[in-house]
């Protein structure tokens, strides 16, 4: 299992418009 940048970044930005939200 190879870690996608893809993936990884989906996760990211999801976080950060999370984040933004607070």
């Amino acid at each position: 299992m190879k870690a996608t940048p893809i993936a990884y970044n989906v996760l990211r930005e999801r976080e950060n418009l999370r984040r933004r939200r607070m």
